[in-house]
């Protein structure tokens, strides 16, 4: 029985330590205009925050997703070229090589 209720405090505490995550994220979010519009439905939803910027070509996602050493990761959709940023100047890397 004990066993259980040691596991049971671990399941606890670990969810306790997401939720707390998720509330930082959250308030710490803070979309750049520069970036267009911000996909907010996907925050912390990294593989639909990336479907939604290449079915979009444009806009961002603040805070789609998290690591405990980097803290809240922005996805942009950017743009190509020479000085180009995000997804598209990644993607058109990619297909260069």
């Amino acid at each position: 029985m004990r066993k259980i209720e040691e596991i049971t405090q671990g399941v606890k505490s670990a969810k306790e330590n997401i939720t707390k995550q998720e509330k930082a994220l959250r308030e710490a979010i803070t979309p750049l205009k520069q970036f267009g519009k911000n996909y907010s439905e996907f925050v912390l939803k990294p593989e639909e925050a990336l479907e939604k910027l290449l079915q979009e070509k444009s806009g961002q996602v603040a805070g789609a997703a998290f690591r405990d050493d980097l803290g809240g990761i922005d996805f942009v959709w950017g743009k190509d070229g020479k000085d180009g940023y995000g997804l598209a100047h990644i993607l058109e890397k990619r297909a260069s090589n």
